[in-house]
């Protein structure tokens, strides 16, 4: 290849005295036809980006980050990451572990298709980055993984870093590789009041009256039953004739009539839609009565399975708050607690806006270290909702089945890749990210991750019918051995009150005997005593009779024969 160089210089002098030299250069033209590639080949190759070894910092955070410890980390689907050690006392310099998750994904990924070189390390002090005094210094600072970048410990974070305002001043991102926002996480509200789950279509004022009202319509039967003069009869065929049509009254037995315990077996049998056997009424006025005490039993019953269909229906939510607006969360009551990350994009998001003002000085004497910690109390009970960014939080709900998230998303945001302000590689990770957007890549990564491959299937609520449960209906099972250990106990009061019955009886039967035995006795002594006396009587009848004078010995003798023979029996 000959390049021609031709160079022509040009004096010009002014009247100053001054001159000035105009140099001319030549076009430089490359013949790239005449050119021999290496391999001798005439083509002119494709070019290929020099591979660059970039430093890469990162956070724990699930299910971006996992990190488990140790080195043997498997060379597919895992990153070596140490982490420096910040206590002196500790002889290892750095803490090894191995990452993977979402981020670490999507890093193989932007290394396979840019060519890119990394090492990938932990970030020291475990923060995402807040601009505070740190110590003795006056002067604001950042902290965490953009400290590290802005200090040149790392030229990339991937990680799910929030893009905001107060970030972007000083260090840039890139096209956002998640969009999300912010969201409040809180445990489901269990049924504390399961055993009278089957009450609930009623209020207990309701329930009430209900049984006010069958003891009162009992009451009223027996009484209208027992003042109408046809409650004493009913109608029967006439004996002397067998037309059925020929009726004639006849007087109720006792035990045909209507009773105050029947009256009540009555009422109780319409309500519950149980058969009556016996114990109707019998007078008209009674049946009226009656029959709209079935209506009104008909209405209730009706009005309480829509009511408990109904209950069913509405049952739907079960967070204990409707979302950032909630009473509760802006005017919070004692033994409410709600947080969130101290120095994160969520703490920052309180802090500017002026609305939330009041929840940001609430929160801030509670806010945690990290969202690990949060967590964990809020599972524990300590505080009742915690607020951070939706992706980590759907990712909590879906593997824990008593955590829900409340409302909907607020504080819109995204998540980016941060590098240093013009650095060469921002164009190139963009471009990345957005061909990953096109291809679906990244709803890949957020169904592996976040949404799909959990143990623990929890029940979509919000799209399977409501049902009832044993925890509903526990109590009507409880009602059920209740009446059952009721009518034992009943038992045992009859058992006793008929044996005493029979004792008495058996008293009476004694007493019965007994009075009879010695009534006996004494009649039987009042007949001897009557007999002993009716023989002397004759005795002395006798003595007179020897006494007088017998002109007639013939008729003497035999009367006194006839005297003495009852003597002889």
């Amino acid at each position: 290849m000959e390049v021609l160089k031709y160079f022509k210089v040009k004096s010009v002098c002014y009247t100053s005295n001054m001159c000035r030299e105009i140099m001319y250069k030549t076009e430089l033209k490359l013949d790239e036809e005449k050119i021999i590639w290496p391999s001798g080949l005439r083509k002119k190759p494709d070019g290929i980006r020099k591979r660059r070894n970039v430093t890469v910092v990162t956070i724990v955070e699930k299910p971006f980050i996992f990190a488990r410890p140790g080195n043997n980390c498997e060379s597919t689907s895992e990153i070596y990451c140490p982490r420096k050690t910040l206590n002196k006392s500790s002889d290892e310099e750095y803490e090894q572990f191995c990452c993977y998750g979402y981020c670490i994904d999507l890093l193989h990924e932007l290394s396979k298709n840019l060519s890119l070189g990394y090492t990938l390390h932990l970030v020291a002090d475990g923060k995402y980055g807040s601009f505070e005094k740190e110590g003795e210094d006056k002067q604001k600072r950042w902290d965490g993984m953009i400290g590290e970048l802005l200090n040149y410990q790392a030229d990339l974070i991937i990680a799910p870093l929030t893009m905001n305002p107060e970030r972007v001043q000083d260090i840039e991102f890139t096209k956002p590789f998640k969009y999300q926002g912010i969201t409040i996480l809180v445990r489901k509200d269990k049924n504390t009041s399961s055993l009278s789950s089957f009450l609930q279509p009623f209020k207990g004022v309701l329930w009430i009256m209900i049984l006010f009202s069958v003891h009162i319509i009992a009451i009223v039967l027996y009484l209208l039953d027992r003042w109408s003069p046809l409650g004493r009869f009913h109608f029967v065929p006439r004996k002397d004739q067998l037309d059925e049509n020929s009726l004639t009254l006849e007087k109720n037995e006792k035990n045909d009539t209507l009773s105050l315990s029947r009256s009540v077996w009555f009422t109780w049998g319409i309500l519950l839609n149980s058969g009556i056997g016996e114990g109707t009424p019998k007078s008209f006025s009674a049946r009226v009565l009656g029959m709209v005490w079935a209506g009104f039993a008909m209405i209730m019953v009706a009005s309480y399975t829509a009511n408990l269909a109904a209950f069913l229906v509405l049952d739907r939510p079960e967070a204990s708050i409707s979302g950032v607006n909630d009473a509760r969360l802006r005017n919070p009551q004692d033994g409410f607690a709600y947080a969130t990350v101290k120095g994160s994009a969520v703490d920052m998001y309180f802090k500017r806006q002026v609305e939330l003002s009041t929840m940001y000085r609430i929160m801030e004497s509670r806010n945690y270290l990290t969202a690990e910690e949060a967590i964990s109390d809020l599972k524990t009970g300590i505080i009742n909702a915690f607020i951070w960014d939706s992706g980590r939080l759907e990712y909590e709900a879906a593997q824990d089945c008593d955590l829900v998230t409340a409302g909907e998303l607020f504080g819109r945001s995204s998540y980016g890749i941060g590098l240093r302000k013009k650095d060469a590689w921002i164009d190139s990770l963009s471009h990345a990210i957005l061909s990953f957007h096109e291809k679906g890549f990244m709803e890949l990564l957020d169904n592996k991750w976040i949404y799909a491959n959990n143990e623990i299937q929890c029940a979509d609520r919000s799209s399977s019918p409501a049902t009832l449960g044993f925890d509903n209906m526990i109590g009507v099972f409880l009602l059920v051995v209740g009446g059952a250990v009721l009518g034992f106990f009943t038992l045992v009061i009859e058992i006793i009150l008929k044996r005493q019955k029979g004792r008495v009886e058996r008293e009476k039967a004694l007493t019965r005997t007994a009075i009879i035995y010695w009534r006996q006795r004494a009649e039987r002594g009042r007949q001897l005593s009557s007999v002993k006396s009716e023989s002397e009587k004759h005795e002395q009848q006798q003595q007179q009779q020897n006494l007088q004078p017998n002109h007639n010995d013939g008729f003497s003798f035999d009367r006194m024969d006839y005297y003495t023979s009852p003597n002889l029996c």
